[in-house]
Formats: structure tokens, sequence, C-alpha cells
């Protein structure tokens, strides 16, 4: 499946219109990094400017390759479009609770990584209630914090670097984001939260990119 149409100049202009009507998603909800903004939080705060500009965003589910993924696409009244996959990540045995919990995790991110909506801190008011997400449940607690083995340090540091194509300036600043200063100082729980924030900040970099491209 194509990431975009075969054109895409109205749409990128379109995009970028309503980018810039968009003030940015309240952090309502609470993790273990602190407050994040909800599927629901992202989508009340892009919709509006995308209609505004005939653009809808719409998320679908779809199986490819033996895995899940949300199709995120936003798409213009002249038929083009964009898209965003993110892949459904479920464990064994889980409950239909933490399956669609991680559904709607996947919904957040495909929002964030395509159109790189700016989060803003929570007022306190307003509140909304929302089903738990992976990174909202407490880890387990042990006597002792366990971190990545050195095969998975270096597993993790083949992926940033050969996948991902970051090199190790541009990886241990994205960690730093997250607060941690080195590839061993990832705890072994938060190893997918932390490729997942990696992921989703390449793709919003890129979006960046492409709005530069078009003001200049």
């Amino acid at each position: 499946m194509d990431i975009h149409s075969e054109t895409r100049s109205k749409i990128a202009s379109a995009l970028i219109k309503a980018r810039k009507n968009m003030e940015g998603a309240k952090k309502k909800g609470k993790g273990n990094w602190g407050a994040y903004a909800t599927a629901e939080d992202l989508i009340e705060a892009c919709n509006e400017p995308l209609l505004d500009q005939d653009i809808i965003l719409t998320q679908g589910t779809m199986p490819l390759e033996g895995k899940n993924w949300v199709v995120t696409q936003v798409t213009h009244a002249s038929g083009e479009f964009m898209r965003s996959f993110t892949e459904i990540v479920v464990e064994k045995n889980m409950s239909p609770q933490k399956a669609l919990a991680g559904q709607t995790y996947a919904r957040r991110g495909g929002i964030e990584s395509l159109l790189a909506i700016p989060r803003i801190d929570d007022d306190g008011e307003n509140k909304i209630n929302t089903p738990p997400m992976p990174d909202s449940e407490e880890p387990k607690k042990t006597e002792n914090t366990i971190y990545l083995s050195e095969e998975d340090r270096q597993n993790f540091i083949t992926w940033a670097t050969k996948e991902k194509g970051l090199n190790g300036k541009q990886a241990k600043e994205l960690l730093g984001e997250l607060g941690i200063e080195s590839s061993h100082k990832i705890k072994l729980y938060e190893l997918e939260d932390v490729k997942q924030f990696i992921t989703n900040e390449i793709k919003r970099k890129g979006m960046q990119e492409l709005e530069e491209m078009e003001d200049n």
C-alpha cells in the first residue's frame, strides 16, 4: 500500500495551512514519563483545522505481513492523500481491554507522526476519561532496576543506526529528551516505548522539513 498519492502539491499546501492553525494538543493523559496527549486530544486539536482546508482524517486497521496496523490517512478533496502506518503491538494471551489499549496507542502514535501536532501542558480543566495506554501502566516493581543486557543494547544501537539511520549524536539527543543519558541507562521495560518515541520523532522531523521546503 502506497504511503502517499502520486501527486502531493495540493495536499502539501493545504496541510501547511492547516498545520499553522493547530494550536496544540493538551497533555491530559498520565504515563510513566509524565503527561501526554491522548488520541482524543490529538483529534480535537487537528480535526477542525484540517476540515477547514478540505482535508479529512481517517484511521482504519489492516493486516499486513503477519502484523496488524493502524493506517492513519489524511485525504484532500482533490483525492491526494498521505498515510502513516503504526503497528498495533499486542502480547500473547492479552485481555480484550489491553488489546484495545494497544490499538488506541497506535492511533495516537499515527496522528503524532503524520501531523507533528505540538503538545501543550493541560490547564487542569475539562479532563476526559481515556482507555489506559501501554505506557500508562505502572511497571512491575522489582528490588533492582533491570537495564538492557549488553546484547540487547547492541541490538538497540544496530536498530537505531542501521534501520533508523541515526548517528550516535542524534540517538543520544533523542534519548536525552526522555531523560536517558545513554543506551546503558535504558530500562528493560522501557525499551519498546523508547523505540516508539524515536520512530515518531523521526517521522515528525520529516514533516517539519516538508513545511520548511514549502515555505521556501
